[in-house]
């Protein structure tokens, strides 16, 4: 969702950048690494929406993010997909605290869409605020369209201004 607004003026500060690899214990809870604490620890509110969108991908949305998101898909003139992707997020989704230790139990039913299982080695990566929940399927996924032509994507976006003005 790449039209939401300007998301960043929600942030509280910088996301942390790079990718992190968890897992999820025998209570349901992930244990986030320090700098996705530290991010996160800084909104105001330490509950979070845990949800998928896709049923694929799994996140933890800071409810002013959430709310960023929210008000597209309620202003949005695809109707019969906003209201998709809302039940989908509604179904699988449910608040979820921060405790002091930076775990955050991720609801059963998100834990069940996505099959986690307990143990099982999970990538963690935040895009535009949003902690998204990778399983190992997916993110070898994403990896192969990823590769592409490397070479080519850069170049191309070099053309178009990428790296310009910095010094």
């Amino acid at each position: 969702m790449d039209s939401i607004g300007p998301v960043s003026t929600v942030f509280p500060g910088r996301q942390p950048l790079g990718l992190f690899t968890v897992s999820i214990d025998a209570n349901g809870r992930l244990k986030l690494p320090v700098k996705l604490k530290e991010f996160l620890d800084k909104f105001p509110d330490k509950t979070f929406f845990c949800t998928s969108l896709d049923g694929r991908i799994g996140q933890i949305y800071p409810i002013p993010v959430w709310d960023k998101y929210q008000e597209f898909l309620d202003s949005t003139e695809d109707r019969v997909r906003a209201k998709r992707v809302m039940f989908r997020a509604q179904s699988l989704g449910a608040e979820a605290d921060l405790d002091g230790q930076g775990r955050i139990t991720l609801p059963p039913q998100l834990r069940s869409g996505l099959n986690l299982q307990t143990a099982q080695e999970l990538r963690l990566l935040v895009d535009r605020g949003v902690v998204q929940i990778l399983t190992q399927s997916v993110y070898d996924e994403m990896s192969r369209e990823g590769e592409g032509d490397a070479a080519g994507d850069v170049i191309a976006l070099e053309q178009a201004g990428l790296g310009k003005g910095i010094r």
